[in-house]
């Protein structure tokens, strides 16, 4: 069984047991994961965000398409803190912290990557985007929760507001 290395364990083997995921994990706490059908990501307690799988949909947020089958750090987010990521089947979606330079407050913000072919990605285009990149459209918003479908989003913000993107097939998005 071909897996694209989404289990993280420097090989393309499936594992009927559970094993524990080492290489550039090890020794850091890990505050959530969120797997996709091709594709994983880790955040840690630091907030650094990690992904490994199937990345030919730039769903891994390396800027390139390639696939890995290791935790790799997404080095455009270095520096910044994630809370939370979410993968659908070939996109990711992050809560990032952001601290605005005009009052130093901090919001948490959408970043989205990977295939944006049904709207998933929320920047009111089609393309695919190899790095994450925030939702501006969403700019006055500060998040809490997000989920991904298989070619959907759902974020929830802080205020208790939920906001969906992407393909509406089954009326998954909740808009009538």
């Amino acid at each position: 069984m071909h897996n694209f290395g989404l289990l993280g364990h420097g090989n393309d083997t499936a594992h009927w047991i559970p094993k524990k995921v080492c290489g550039p994990l090890e020794g850091l706490h890990i505050s959530s994961v969120s797997c996709g059908p091709s594709h994983t990501a880790v955040v840690t307690s630091a907030g650094q965000l990690f992904t490994f799988g199937d990345g030919v949909f730039g769903a891994l947020g390396h800027g390139d398409r390639q696939s890995t089958n290791v935790a790799r750090e997404v080095s455009s987010l270095r520096g910044l803190r994630t809370v939370l990521a979410a993968c659908g089947a070939w996109h990711t979606v992050a809560i990032v912290e952001v601290v605005d330079s005009l009052n130093s407050a901090t919001s948490c913000k959408l970043f989205t990557w990977g295939d944006g072919n049904k709207g998933q990605l929320g920047h009111a285009d089609r393309e695919t985007r190899l790095i994450p990149a925030y939702v501006e459209s969403l700019r006055k918003l500060s998040f809490c929760q997000v989920a991904c479908g298989y070619d959907f989003t759902a974020a929830l913000s802080t205020s208790g507001q939920v906001y969906t993107m992407g393909s509406n097939a089954f009326g998954q998005l909740g808009n009538p």
